[in-house]
């Protein structure tokens, strides 16, 4: 889990325990939500895919019917 975190504006900000931090900001077109947010700040760390393929692969999900 991290030791802080910051919601501010359309930017989610992750800092860990090994001093690195997780930087995730809205896009133009997105509607803001902390918790979305906080949750793609989380894979990204976590996930252990880079930022970019993180992010392709949330893209990728498919909402069931």
């Amino acid at each position: 889990m991290p030791k802080k975190y910051i919601i501010n504006k359309g930017a989610t900000i992750l800092f860990w325990n090994d001093g690195t931090k997780t930087i995730v900001k809205k896009s133009k077109e997105d509607k803001y939500d902390k918790r979305i947010g906080f949750l793609t700040a989380y894979f990204q760390k976590n996930s252990g895919l880079s930022k970019n393929k993180a992010n392709k692969y949330l893209d990728s999900l498919i909402e069931e019917k």
